[in-house]
């Protein structure tokens, strides 16, 4: 026969339970305030992630930095997937406070480690009290590669869209960095960068023939640029732009040895000059050109000059001498235009 329970009996088993689940949980919550665990006796690790250890005096060096509670025997090696390549610390006593230690890229014979990525196995001991962590670092000597690198001279098109368009193609993500010098200065008049690129992606650059505000003199310069990865590797190439006012063909396209040649000058925007235009017509020897070779492309000069109207003032191709072998130079109060003969 069952026994009824009282209703207030219940309501005070009830009122009990919510006490003592309130009592529990604030015991939960205060007992790590009561028993705080201690702090690791190894409060900080911070190590390099990338370097180049390649001795060009950047990034050579990966860096492990600790930060020790107390006097703890510490261990620090690099290994890979075969095993222990160089111990750091080989488990000697450190004092409380910071500790540093370097890897130059190098095993423990002194041979250099091949690119790729590594393990810092950090390992302490105080007492009973262990630490225990791995960090990875990666070694990278390899500088990222110019897919492409052109630089082209507005003095060479009827349409001068710039003064001298640089385009950069890079095998690997970097920045690359532009300059523009005078022809055997080393200090640059024009610095552009570091600019991000993309590996596969490229950088199209467009020189006005500005430095400063101010319009650069006509003539030869020398274009340098510089690509840079995220570990600090490096490499350049470098090419010459010829700067001018003018741009110009020959009259007629093509020509032969012994033919008679005048010009047809254009400005910047590729606009024919008048052909009553004074020139100045001079034949020189092609020793480079801007864009290909690193020389001073004008030589010589191979035969008489001739002056007067454009329209009427030739010159005649020395004999036995291939064309393609020669500048025609072209002085107008324009500018002075470097014309390339024979090339159609």
């Amino acid at each position: 026969m069952s026994r009824l329970v009282p209703e207030g009996a219940v309501r005070r088993g009830m009122a009990f339970g919510m006490l003592a689940s309130v009592v529990l949980a604030a015991l939960i919550f205060a007992l790590p305030f009561a028993f705080p665990t201690p702090p690791p006796i190894i409060t900080r690790v911070k190590a390099t992630v990338l370097f180049s250890p390649n001795d060009d005096g950047r990034r050579d060096l990966a860096r492990v930095l600790l930060r020790v509670r107390e006097p703890s025997n510490v261990t620090l090696e690099v290994r890979d997937d075969d095993g222990l390549v160089k111990s750091l610390l080989d488990g000697e006593l450190q004092p409380r406070g910071s500790v540093t230690a370097d890897w130059d890229g190098r095993d423990e014979q002194g041979r250099r480690a091949q690119d790729g990525t590594y393990s810092l196995r950090l390992r302490a001991r105080a007492g009973r009290k262990q630490f225990n962590i791995s960090r990875t670092v990666s070694v990278d000597t390899t500088a990222p590669r110019f897919e492409r690198f052109s630089v082209r001279s507005g003095a060479f098109q009827r349409r001068q869209r710039a003064r001298c368009r640089v385009v950069v193609q890079s095998s690997d993500d970097a920045r690359v960095r532009i300059e523009v010098r005078r022809r055997s200065a080393t200090e640059p008049i024009v610095s552009v960068g570091p600019r991000p690129v993309k590996a596969g992606g490229s950088l199209d650059w467009r020189w006005n023939g500005t430095a400063g505000g101010r319009a650069q003199p006509e003539g030869l310069y020398r274009v340098v640029a510089r690509l840079r990865d995220s570990a600090g590797n490096s490499v350049a190439r470098s090419a010459t732009c010829w700067l001018a006012r003018t741009s110009g063909r020959t009259v007629p396209r093509r020509a032969v040895a012994g033919d008679r040649i005048g010009a047809l000058v254009h400005d910047e925007r590729g606009r024919p000059l008048p052909p009553d235009t004074e020139v100045q017509l001079a034949l020189y020897e092609r020793e480079a050109t801007p864009g290909r070779d690193a020389g001073r492309p004008i030589g010589r000069r191979v035969a008489g000059r001739a002056s007067g109207p454009m329209a009427s003032t030739t010159v005649r191709l020395p004999p036995g001498v291939s064309p393609r072998t020669l500048w025609l130079v072209a002085l107008t109060p324009e500018g002075r235009a470097l014309i390339p003969i024979g090339t159609g």
